[in-house]
């Protein structure tokens, strides 16, 4: 009995302070949305409320993007309000028992976040609700809860002021005071320009209020935490404050961009920029610029926020970059299993014959010659095993090593290592590194790619001609330009282009062709970040481009 005394009391002092506060029974308010707004753009949310309720009646005095009435409900947020009367989270509200059936989660807007912070006042009571919400489920900074806490404080000075405004309103009513119409306006104005202020500056992010003409109005600590420069840029634009900084304008022109975009669509504008911190940090900002209209439905500010996402960025670039990585491992794999299929087959079954012939043979001198015919065949699969291992092995090796290297001096070590196989196909060789003589590239790729291609030209010569190679570099700024060029078999590119560089393919009959060589080859290029490309026509050589990324 004694409990329910006490609710009937709070009930009866709660809808008491609201018909005080004129709350129930009227319509929205700019300085309720404003607030609503701000909570929306310090949360990066687009939806939320201020609602204030009685016994049985829910009264938004504010709603952003919610498809709501004033009136009896059921069930409102009301209901989720802890004793402690702290602010209310809910992060997963699909899965919350507490809020999987209410009615903003089964149907619009289909809430699945939502913060919801008390309007409690001076003496416990609690009159309502700031509330933000999300259509996904979101983590918030303790910064931005407690810009919220800051944004539902003001809120309850703002009642505060609104108490001593009707106060006044009577006491200059029954005193018949002689303050004249316009003084009283103004000091409304003056108290709300203060209270304003006063938010603007306590909330954790950038905020700047600037004019028609661009020029600044107000500017809060977050934006600039110096007071000198904060008084200073009050009625200057960006490019007077970068004069003033010594700093280059493109900033300014950037913003006045989007500045000119704001005003002559009216509607929000956003955008990232990243600048460098005292410290040398790159900072990411969200900046958001909103028009303001006034009464007569003509412009009167611009509002511009800064959110700091920096860690955010630098987890969706650690996140692409992880999807990317095994996105890239993935079709490694597939593609190290159609190798293997391919390639390892052959000498797999050859090995497998010899050893059931070894097996079955009584003659001593029979099964040392089938044991002697093992040896290539075991040394193939060795070979095909450490490169296909190679191929997959080069886009793991993040750390690889540049060093400053003499090209011809790499080109040279490659030549001598295929010495017999240009003296048995009589091969002309001409050499032009005059224009880039010098590259800093992993000496690994760098001779890998020499090999691959040089070996690749003496392989598929032309038995209807003397075999030339023409091996060219040039330097084309911080890049330097390879071409090999012969004059052998050729390749179909109109059969083949799609297939050039990937693993496993051949275009010519070969015993020694693995479809491995070019794909290692564009491998290497692309992940030192260099491009490679051919062009051929069939029984008319191919000539090779690798463009090297000077590292």
């Amino acid at each position: 009995m004694s409990l329910e005394i006490t609710e009937s009391t709070e009930e009866a002092r709660r809808l008491a302070a609201l018909y005080e506060l004129d709350i129930l029974d009227t319509t929205p308010e700019e300085d309720y949305d404003n607030i609503v707004a701000l909570a929306g753009q310090i949360t990066d949310t687009e939806l939320g409320m201020l609602v204030f309720l009685d016994e049985n009646r829910v009264w938004y005095k504010s709603k952003l993007s919610l498809p709501v009435a004033d009136g009896y409900h059921d069930q409102v947020f009301w209901a989720f309000r802890e004793p402690n009367k702290e602010l209310f989270i809910l992060d997963d509200m699909d899965s919350d028992p507490r809020s999987a059936d209410h009615p903003f989660v089964t149907g619009p807007p289909f809430l699945r976040f939502a913060v919801l912070v008390p309007l409690v006042t001076e003496d416990g009571l609690i009159l309502g609700h700031l509330a933000i919400g999300d259509t996904r489920p979101r983590e918030l900074s303790e910064r931005t809860l407690e810009g919220l806490r800051m944004l539902a404080n003001q809120v309850m000075s703002l009642l505060k002021l609104r108490v001593e405004l009707i106060k006044s309103k009577k006491m200059e009513s029954d005193s018949r005071m002689e303050l004249d119409q316009t003084n009283i306006t103004t000091l409304e104005l003056d108290k709300q320009k203060a209270f304003y202020e006063n938010i603007l500056n306590k909330i954790p992010t950038d905020i700047a209020v600037f004019d028609v003409n661009h020029r600044y109005v107000f500017v809060n600590p977050g934006a600039i935490k110096n007071d000198e420069l904060r008084k200073y840029i009050i009625g200057k634009d960006d490019f007077e404050y970068a004069a003033y900084r010594h700093r280059d304008d493109s900033v300014a022109r950037k913003r006045r961009e989007q500045f000119l975009e704001a005003k002559a669509t009216g509607k929000e504008i956003r955008w990232e920029d990243s600048l460098k911190n005292p410290e040398g940090q790159t900072i990411t900002t969200l900046r958001r610029l909103f028009p303001v209209y006034d009464d007569k439905g003509e412009l009167s500010l611009l509002i511009g926020f800064g959110i700091d996402i920096t860690d955010r960025k630098l987890m969706e670039e650690k996140q692409s970059a992880l999807v990317k990585q095994l996105s890239a491992q993935n079709t490694q794999l597939l593609d190290f299993c159609n190798i293997v299929s391919h390639n390892l087959r052959g000498p797999l079954i050859n090995m497998s014959m010899l050893v059931e012939f070894i097996e079955e043979s009584t003659d001593v001198e029979e099964q040392r010659l089938l044991v002697s015919k093992l040896n290539p065949v075991i040394e193939s699969l060795n070979t095909t095993f450490n490169e296909l291992v190679e191929s997959i092995q080069i886009k793991q090796d993040l750390e690889i090593r540049s060093e400053k290297i003499k090209l011809k001096e790499c080109l040279q070590r490659t030549l001598d290592g295929l010495e017999m196989e240009i003296e048995k196909s009589k091969a002309i060789i001409t050499i032009d590194f005059a224009d880039g003589a010098v590259i800093r590239y992993p000496p690994k790729y760098l001779g890998s790619i020499f090999h691959n291609l040089i070996s690749n030209a003496l392989k598929y010569h032309s038995p209807k001609r003397q075999l030339t190679i023409d091996i060219k570099a040039e330097k084309v700024n911080d890049r330097v330009i390879l071409t090999v060029k012969d004059n052998g078999l050729g390749i179909d590119l109109i059969k083949h282009h799609d297939n050039v560089f990937k693993i496993g393919k051949v275009f010519h009959k070969h015993p020694n062709a693995k479809g491995l060589g070019l794909y290692m080859t564009k491998t290497q290029v692309d992940a030192m970040g260099g491009t490679m490309w051919v062009e051929s026509t069939p029984d008319h050589g191919a000539t090779f481009f690798v463009v090297f990324i000077d590292q």
